[in-house]
């Protein structure tokens, strides 16, 4: 499955900000301490690994999101999204249900929160913090 379009093309030119080496070596670096430290505290992300985390993770998160927003029965109105990283969550309940009046995403992190949000003026609402 495909990120939207103006998903794509959002990430694509965030991307032109950065050497695509200096991505790479940050996408690494954050699957190293994911895997090495899991019990390390939280720091907030810089925009460079934010933007590698976007990269790599954002597109199956999408996906799963969809496939299981997919299976659900239910026409939801509000979609609260708690801790939304990217704003993967947001992207896929906006694709799956278009007529969603609102999406709340909430992230501690202000890099991620940046990405944090619904395709539709109509449904944002980002809450950083």
């Amino acid at each position: 499955m495909q990120i939207p379009a103006p998903l794509r093309a959002a990430l694509d030119e965030e991307t032109e900000r950065f050497p695509f080496r200096d991505l790479a070596a940050a996408a690494d670096e954050l699957s190293r301490s994911y895997r090495d430290s899991a019990a390390s505290p939280h720091r907030p992300f810089t925009p460079l690994e934010a933007l590698a985390y976007a990269l790599t993770r954002m597109p199956a998160t999408y996906a799963a999101a969809r496939f299981v927003f997919s299976k659900t029965p239910a026409q939801p109105r509000v979609l609260l999204d708690l801790g939304a990283g990217t704003g993967a969550v947001a992207w896929a309940a906006a694709a799956q249900w278009p007529d969603l009046e609102r999406i709340v995403c909430l992230e501690r992190d202000p890099e991620m929160a940046i990405r944090s949000h619904a395709p539709s003026a109509r449904q944002r609402q980002a809450i950083k913090g």
